[in-house]
C-alpha cells in the first residue's frame, strides 16, 4: 500500500461498538474491525466509488444473452462478468439461473422457431383456459 492510501486509510472513521437498548429499539452491533479485510474494502470501494462500478457490472450481467454463442461459450462469458458482481459463493447459483432463464425467454418469445418479434400467447384460443376465466369471472 503507498503512502496515499495509508493516508486514505488513516482517514476511515471506525464505528464503535453498540450495545443493544431494548426499550429504545437499538440493536448490538459489534465494533468494525480495522484490521478485517472486507470491512477495509469496503471502505476503500466507499472512498473510492467502487460501489456503482460494482452496480453497473451486475447490471452487465443480468442483461447478458446467449445470442449466437453456444453454451459453454456462453458459461465463459457469464462466468468473466460475475467475477466482477462480487457474489462470492452465489455466482454459480446465479450463472445456472441466467442459463435457465435465458433458455426460457427464448421459448416463450418463440426464438427456437424463428419467430422473435413477438411473444407466443400461451393459452389464448384454449377452450379450457377461456372457459375457466368464464367460470372464475362469475363466481
Amino acid at each position: 500500500m503507498g503512502r496515499e492510501c495509508v493516508e486514505i486509510y488513516d482517514s476511515f472513521v471506525w464505528m464503535p461498538e453498540v450495545l443493544a437498548d431494548e426499550d429504545n429499539g437499538i440493536a448490538n452491533r459489534p465494533a468494525e474491525d480495522r484490521y478485517y479485510l472486507d470491512t477495509v474494502l469496503t471502505k476503500f470501494d466507499h472512498h473510492f466509488d467502487v460501489h456503482n462500478f460494482r452496480n453497473i457490472k451486475r447490471q452487465e450481467f443480468l442483461n447478458s444473452k446467449r445470442g449466437q454463442l453456444s453454451v459453454m461459450d456462453y458459461i465463459e462469458e457469464l462466468q468473466r462478468k460475475a467475477e466482477y458482481c462480487q457474489y462470492i459463493a452465489q455466482k454459480d447459483g446465479f450463472i445456472c439461473d441466467m442459463i435457465i432463464n435465458g433458455d426460457k425467454r427464448q421459448k416463450v418469445f418463440g426464438k427456437a422457431h424463428g419467430n422473435s418479434s413477438r411473444p407466443i400467447n400461451i393459452g389464448k384460443g384454449d377452450s379450457n383456459v377461456s372457459s375457466h376465466r368464464t367460470h372464475k369471472r362469475s363466481h
